[in-house]
């Protein structure tokens, strides 16, 4: 028998269906041991939030997360490989991420091939960084990194060096 012809025959309302699927809906999620994922929201502050340090919060991000990176300054070099977050400064005059002259600032993506990694940045600045295969940002390949607003280099030895697309947004 169809929908259609139970509709038909009154034993089931167009509400009843909806009310039917929506119960079979959770009934998968519990035979898959599975639950909806949300992105969620890390903060990265000096002293006081969850996380001290950027990589900290990179390594335990999800897809789609943001890092929310508070007034400071970082110094970090940090490898994002195999996520698709976002990192979003609270100005790029008062949040700065600083290689130290120790690195590449920001790797996104892995040499070695690991899965795609997408990473949008914005309202800060990097600094500082230095080294032969790009000094502020490396975008290897399977990596794609997009400026979303208010992004600066400032004194970054070697520049970026981008084997994938950057795009700018703004």
């Amino acid at each position: 028998m169809t929908l259609r012809s139970l509709v038909r025959r009154g034993y089931a309302t167009p509400s009843s269906m909806k009310a039917t699927s929506q119960l079979g809906m959770a009934t998968m999620f519990l035979v898959l041991g599975t639950s909806p994922t949300f992105a969620a929201n890390l903060s990265i502050c000096p002293s006081g939030c969850p996380f001290s340090t950027i990589q900290g919060a990179v390594d335990v991000a999800a897809p789609g997360d943001t890092l929310l990176i508070g007034k400071g300054h970082y110094f970090e070099n940090v490898v994002i490989a195999s996520k698709r977050i976002t990192l979003q400064g609270a100005g790029r005059r008062i949040t700065v991420i600083d290689g130290n002259d120790k690195g590449t600032v920001i790797t996104v993506g892995d040499p070695n091939g690991a899965p795609r990694t997408i990473v949008a940045l914005s309202d800060l600045t990097i600094t500082r960084g230095s080294a032969p295969s790009g000094g502020g940002i490396l975008v290897a390949p399977g990596g794609i990194a997009r400026a979303a607003s208010q992004y600066r280099f400032w004194k970054s030895r070697q520049g970026a060096r981008l084997r994938s697309p950057l795009t700018m947004c703004t």
